[in-house]
């Protein structure tokens, strides 16, 4: 089985009211809301620490942020506390609360097709263009076996290895505007600090690649320019420096790992597919799950390769789309992007269905 291909466009972004960003999973079920002046004190210094960006603006409405849940445990501590009478039902209650808030949404169960590894390009801020590709993927039914991102895919393609769902990945990448989660970094190492990105994706994503329950890996380039795949040890600072453009971003120490600090590696290689495959065959012992690459259209003419027709991978399915256009101060039309995203996807994943049995 070669290589399939598929080609779609998408439009550049204009004004709109979704931005990206990261933000914790937020607080589900009924608080009692006894003891109001602590309980509103202690969400307002949540709100102040986790979330002090304003809030989008969608359907004439405004979206307020939510505390983390580690926080609405505070609460309902603090409430407990002052009404002893209550101790016992607010510990069930927040028990039940910190098991919910603490995990991404369990995604329906569906007939599955095949066993298939999904392979995310870089892409500057094509959050959008990944979502609308990943929910292809689960409209399809088709079994993700492992995931592997560059940049934009190496954001979209974490949490979605960490269990978002395709929804969930879009809402946790389209808060605010991606400008206002960077810093002033260091002149003559990068123009914007990425450190408020590892703030956010600790809290949204397991501390380590082992925790994950899909394997996962994203591409990065060491201090000497070297692709390397990261696949163990601390996430969050492994994504963030996938990410990391040169120049425009500070590169990123990942803890315990050598050759560091660390790059985006769309720098070198924007899909990663090569060294991904060789990398599965080495664990698995045997030959790789087919691939699903989705490969967007490159924003510099200084990235790496891009090319998988010449990476010399079979029973690859190829599907490309324009580049996002979107800016750091805004996302542009995300919704319409991930739909058309999605829809153009979807034909290509069909036919790649039809040739693998369901499991």
């Amino acid at each position: 089985m070669g290589l399939r291909s598929i080609s779609y466009g998408s439009s550049s972004g204009a004004c709109c009211s979704r931005h990206a960003g990261y933000y914790a999973t937020p607080c589900v079920g009924k608080q009692r809301m006894t003891n109001a002046p602590i309980l509103t004190h202690l969400r307002n210094q949540t709100q102040l620490t986790l979330t002090s960006l304003p809030g989008d603006e969608r359907d004439g409405g405004t979206h307020k942020r939510k505390a983390s849940a580690a926080t609405c445990a505070a609460a309902v501590n603090a409430d407990s506390w002052m009404d002893d009478d209550d101790d016992q039902q607010q510990q069930q209650q927040q028990q039940q609360q910190h098991n919910v808030a603490s995990a991404p949404a369990n995604r329906p169960v569906k007939q599955k097709h095949g066993a298939f590894d999904v392979v995310l390009s870089s892409g500057f801020l094509a959050f959008a263009n990944h979502a609308g590709f990943l929910q292809a993927v689960e409209d399809a039914g088709l079994d993700v076996r492992g995931v592997m991102g560059t940049s934009a895919g190496a954001l979209s393609g974490s949490l979605y290895a960490a269990g978002y769902a395709p929804h969930e990945v879009a809402a946790e990448l389209s808060r605010v505007a991606p400008i206002q989660l960077l810093e002033p970094g260091v002149p003559w190492k990068g123009a914007l600090s990425m450190s408020r990105v590892v703030e956010r994706l600790r809290v949204v994503l397991p501390a380590t690649f082992e925790e994950l329950p899909v394997e996962f890996a994203c591409g990065v380039v060491d201090a000497s320019g070297r692709h390397r795949l990261i696949d163990s040890g601390p996430l969050p600072e492994a994504v963030a420096a996938s990410a990391a453009i040169p120049v425009l971003f500070e590169p990123v120490y990942i803890p315990g790992q050598s050759g560091g600090p660390f790059a985006d590696g769309g720098k070198a290689d924007r899909v990663g597919l090569r060294q991904w495959r060789a990398r599965r065959r080495l664990k698995k012992n045997a030959i790789p799950p087919a691939a699903l690459v989705h490969l967007i259209e490159r924003s510099s003419p200084f990235s790496g390769a891009d090319d998988v027709s010449r990476m010399g991978e079979s029973n690859v399915t190829l599907v490309t789309c324009a580049k996002s256009g979107q800016y750091l101060w805004s996302l542009g039309e995300f919704d319409e992007q991930m739909e058309r995203s999605r829809a153009n996807a979807a034909p290509a994943l069909e036919v790649h269905k039809a040739r693998v049995p369901s499991v």
